[in-house]
């Protein structure tokens, strides 16, 4: 056992990829920790109507984060020259600063009509949280991605648990002293956006070193504009139709069904999605930092494979083996009336778990410069979810949920054969890595809700 865990560490020792992803996914699990020890505390400072206005707060901010950058801090990792990585930061962070105005504007004469279109009028005195968190997220994307070209994964793990402790403290903080449903808001904007400060710093001191960002002027700014012109063509329409596709499901449930279906359809969606979001982030930014070279190198699709592998038998295996004791779960924890989000983490399970696969080797799309694919690929998600709940919501609204899941997890198998398959894998390849894979999902699936029922008759 000793020489067997000696011999993993050496690999990890010696495999830059997982050195990298380790040091990221060592930090954020930290951040993960703290969150989960936060949930339940927040679930008895707020009540369901409370993560309800939550829930669409998160979906306008996510909806009109999406073009806060233009999509162009997503190129800063791939120029072989920094000098165009840093024109790249500096028109990104123009975009940030025109998107705060913008949105600022649009809340001030708009916020009440906004508020009453969501369906919760409740969350208007609250909207000038959108500008403020749209600027945090977009500052702190810029330079987290100037952070991954120059692989200072360390430096961003910190960042990722400066966020949960600032955020997951304002939430707990403004909610023991009764400041509801703002904490919770407000909360959610700093967590997006702390650590924004320590990467700006890290920049400029890499500028001082040589990282050129005296090389920033408005000529070499049209022209890597012009060199990188399909980020803000297609990316800024796949990112802004990706995020709605979740979020506007979310809108529609929160105004049309009857109680806090949203707030409950919310706390599911943090409490399996936060830790895997995290770690499949970490991996996402590491795959990215190393994914031009592989491609350059002719190892690309090789080393999807290795990602695609890891993910599934690290972390889609146990949380399938886990998720069937969700709703005992909640109800212990965060209180007899958040049970119903235990049973929705059972009906997202099949879609997380291809969400975990996919989001981290969805940046071979950007690396293979296939935007308008991406772009056509998120489009058909935004459809593929949010038709079906037109349909169902007028007729049968307690089956909005259930439907929400079942076309999302469609949705990220399919777009997880598209992945696989712009890395340059063959079909016939593609087909028995992913059949073979969803055939040990299954097993151990399976064998989980058989052990449940065992203890349930018992």
């Amino acid at each position: 056992m000793l020489n067997a865990l000696k011999k993993r560490f050496s690999v990890i020792k010696h495999d830059r990829f997982l050195r990298s992803a380790s040091v990221l996914v060592g930090g954020t699990a930290a951040a993960q920790g703290v969150g989960i020890l936060a949930l339940p505390l927040l679930t008895r400072f707020y009540t369901p109507y409370d993560f309800s206005l939550l829930a669409v707060y998160v979906a306008i901010l996510t909806m009109s984060a999406a073009v806060t950058c233009m999509r162009l801090d997503t190129a800063i990792p791939l120029p072989e020259s920094d000098d165009e990585a840093a024109n790249l930061l500096a028109l990104a962070l123009i975009s940030v600063v025109a998107v705060i105005v913008l949105s600022g504007l649009v809340v001030f004469f708009f916020g009440p009509s906004l508020a009453e279109a969501a369906g919760r009028p409740e969350i208007e005195p609250h909207l000038w949280l959108v500008p403020f968190g749209i600027g945090l997220m977009g500052l702190y994307s810029c330079f987290q991605y100037m952070a991954v070209r120059q692989k200072a994964f360390g430096l961003i793990a910190r960042t990722k648990m400066t966020q949960a402790v600032v955020g997951l403290g304002s939430q707990l903080g403004l909610g023991w002293i009764g400041i509801v449903p703002l904490g919770l808001l407000l909360g959610h904007a700093l967590m997006s956006g702390a650590g924004v400060v320590a990467l700006a710093l890290w920049t400029l001191r890499r500028s001082a070193g040589g990282l050129s960002l005296g090389a920033i002027s408005c000529p070499r700014m049209r022209q890597v504009l012009k060199d990188y012109k399909r980020f803000p063509q297609y990316s800024v329409a796949e990112e802004l139709s990706n995020n709605a596709g979740i979020q506007l499901p979310i809108l529609l449930i929160a105004s049309v069904v009857v109680g806090p279906e949203a707030g409950l359809l919310f706390l599911a969606m943090r409490a399996i999605g936060t830790p895997m979001t995290i770690v499949g982030g970490a991996v996402a930014q590491v795959y990215y930092s190393h994914a031009a070279e592989y491609a350059r190198q002719g190892r690309l699709a090789d080393e999807t494979i290795t990602v695609f592998k890891r993910l599934s038998r690290m972390l889609v295996i146990p949380m399938l083996a886990l998720g069937p004791f969700a709703p005992s779960v909640f109800r212990i924890v965060f209180g007899p009336e958040w049970e119903r989000a235990g049973v929705i983490v059972i009906m997202m399970l099949p879609w997380y778990a291809f969400r975990l696969i996919a989001s981290p080797i969805s940046m071979v799309m950007h690396v293979r410069m296939r935007q308008r694919l991406m772009l056509m690929v998120t489009l058909a998600g935004l459809i593929l979810r949010f038709l079906p709940l037109l349909i169902v919501l007028p007729v049968a609204p307690d089956y909005a949920t259930l439907v929400f899941a079942i076309t999302s997890a469609l949705f990220y198998g399919v777009a997880v054969l598209v992945f696989l398959w712009v890395a340059g894998l063959a079909v016939c390849f593609l087909f028995r890595l992913v059949i073979s894979e969803l055939a040990l999902w299954g097993l151990v699936a399976a064998a989980s809700f058989f052990f449940l029922e065992v203890i349930g008759y018992a």
